[in-house]
């Protein structure tokens, strides 16, 4: 029997918060629709301990046009599933294509994102992508990561074969889906941001075997079992908690087959390096800690790799040194190399900082930043030469489900 589902409107009251954990115990699967605005009240969700176990969609009731889009929602969520358990043909699910994601904005600062809340919809709008901030940065190391990741998806496709049914968490633009499918993969791909999806969406429009669904890693609507293969290229480091990497690896896990596999690329430096574990709404999880996370929810390490560009490699050692200069000249300026995604930082220093000196000291660390992946282009782009495990900031593993779990 399908799994059942429920639109909560007002979900972030007191009444639509106690609603909503009662129907997640009878196992329904929940949307929550709360009105956008400047901060979301999630407060009651997450003293429930449900916040993650909710699809959140911002909308407004009293306007048509959005209230429907999120009854699209549920529907799109339930035809994703469908698809996937009894093979739908593709007619079906793609009449009003991208009709409802145009009028849902999507579950902006998400409550699963921890403090940070990170809001997908406007980064993308305004960077284009979910990748660094740093336009250079963003496209130095792109081609170099994809080039990795599909390294590791030919080593699995000799485990998967071809057609196997793959789910792309975090999918971003679309970069993993588009490699899966030359495997001959039928892919869906989940996104926390309406927007991220709309446009990985209209990529693939023509293609029958990728469909897109806005989900949390923590909640994927999948029934048990629906998966060959989940991948994660640096997904699992924005969920800042460890009570919530835990939850989502251990709901990947559910929706993975029996011997089925997970791919992940995630920072996980062998020791820290940031003064603060979280920066930037990324949390720096060091190599252990991954293996006790990945050990904890049933996932069994069957390979792991370092991922070691020299460009970035020299860019974080870089950073590294300013940051230990400045601190221990008692500077109030801030290095803004966040490990992932660079969010919120505009410079070398503090946007809020404007002083002729500090705007004068940003571009000059600017510009030596970018020397750094001058130095490192021949190595990541022409001669192609991994860069020793040493300075390894990026891991990438392979798991699979430990004997017992399921």
């Amino acid at each position: 029997m399908a799994q059942k589902r429920a639109l909560i409107t007002g979900i972030t009251g007191q009444d639509g918060a106690y609603l909503a954990r009662f129907l997640l115990s009878k196992r329904y699967l929940v949307f929550g629709l709360h009105r956008r605005v400047s901060s979301p009240n999630f407060w009651r969700l997450q003293a429930l301990d449900i916040a993650c176990k909710v699809i959140s969609v911002s909308g407004d009731v009293s306007v048509s046009p959005s209230l429907m889009g999120a009854i699209h929602v549920v529907n799109r969520t339930s035809f994703a599933e469908d698809r996937l358990d009894r093979a739908q043909p593709a007619s079906s699910l793609r009449a009003g294509g991208l009709a409802w994601v145009q009028h849902v904005p999507s579950p902006v600062r998400s409550p699963c994102l921890g403090e940070w809340r990170l809001n997908w919809n406007e980064y993308f709008g305004e960077v284009g992508h979910t990748g660094y901030r740093d336009s250079l940065l963003y496209r130095y190391d792109q081609p170099v990561r994809m080039r990795r990741v599909r390294r590791e998806l030919a080593r699995l496709a000799a485990i998967t074969g071809n057609s196997a049914k793959v789910l792309d968490i975090g999918t971003g633009t679309g970069d993993v889906v588009a490699m899966l499918r030359e495997w001959g993969h039928r892919v869906v791909g989940s996104d926390i941001s309406a927007r991220v999806v709309r446009h990985t969406s209209s990529g693939f429009m023509r293609d029958p075997e990728v469909d897109t669904v806005i989900a949390t890693a923590q909640a994927p609507p999948f029934k048990r079992g629906s998966f060959d293969l989940v991948t994660s290229v640096t997904v699992l480091q924005h969920i800042l908690s460890d009570s919530d990497v835990r939850e989502a690896l251990a709901a990947l896990r559910r929706v993975t087959r029996p011997h089925g596999r997970m791919l992940a690329l995630e920072i996980a430096p062998r020791r820290p390096i940031q003064e603060q574990r979280v920066s930037g709404g990324v949390a720096e999880r060091t190599a252990d800690e991954w293996r006790r996370l990945f050990a904890s929810t049933g996932w069994q390490i069957e390979s792991e790799r370092t991922y070691v560009p020299w460009g970035p490699a020299f860019v974080h050692a870089f950073d590294r040194v300013v940051g230990w200069t400045l601190a221990h000249l008692g500077s109030s300026a801030r290095v803004p190399f966040d490990a992932e995604s660079g969010v919120g930082q505009g410079g070398p220093i503090s946007p809020a900082h404007r002083s002729p000196a500090r705007r004068v000291l940003s571009q000059v660390l600017r510009l030596m930043r970018r020397a750094m992946l001058v130095v490192g282009f021949p190595l990541d782009h022409v001669l192609r030469i991994p860069g020793p495990a040493p300075l390894a900031y990026y891991r990438v593993y392979v798991l699979r489900l430990s004997s017992g779990s399921g």
